[in-house]
């Protein structure tokens, strides 16, 4: 794709319809918001901000439930920007089982995953939700390629 928004946007204009909501840890890129509302959906945050911005299975959870069967996605940007949060094997492994539990498409916005500055390497969601994720990257970030416009978009073939 053109770069990694427009991935993001051809998935959302893909999954979802007029109703369908879509979850994302907040502080969040803004970007996500005019895209949701393009495609027909409804940004749902969930407040980190209490838990050092780092979203937890329990945190998950709940939203999840709250919202009765109206999630259709639930967007994963970690590195995240703006806060920089990102997430460790366990942690990621943890909130696989939380979305494994439910009909939901996981989104992995991983453009900034080679940038962990952490001392353990970068760990996909695909890795542990496999058949409920759609892996978005891009070279702008992690070759330093600002303003090539190169996005990809990786998923299971029955997605």
């Amino acid at each position: 794709t053109v770069g990694v928004t427009e991935a993001i946007s051809s998935v959302l204009l893909s999954i979802l319809v007029a109703g369908d909501e879509v979850l994302i840890p907040a502080p969040a890129y803004p970007g996500y918001e005019p895209l949701i509302t393009l495609a027909g959906g409804s940004l749902v945050e969930i407040d980190t901000r209490a838990n050092d911005f780092v979203l937890t299975p329990a945190m998950l959870e709940q939203a999840i439930v709250e919202r009765e069967g109206k999630v259709k996605a639930v967007i994963l940007n970690y590195p995240a920007n703006p806060t920089g949060v990102t997430y460790n094997r366990g942690q990621i492994k943890a909130l696989a089982e939380v979305l494994k539990k439910h009909e939901v498409f996981v989104i992995g916005d991983e453009v900034y995953s080679e940038l962990n500055y952490t001392d353990q390497p970068h760990v996909s969601i695909a890795e542990y939700a496999p058949e409920q994720t759609i892996v978005l990257n891009g070279i702008s970030k992690s070759h330093a390629m600002t303003g090539w416009r190169i996005g990809l978009i990786f998923a299971a073939r029955e997605l």
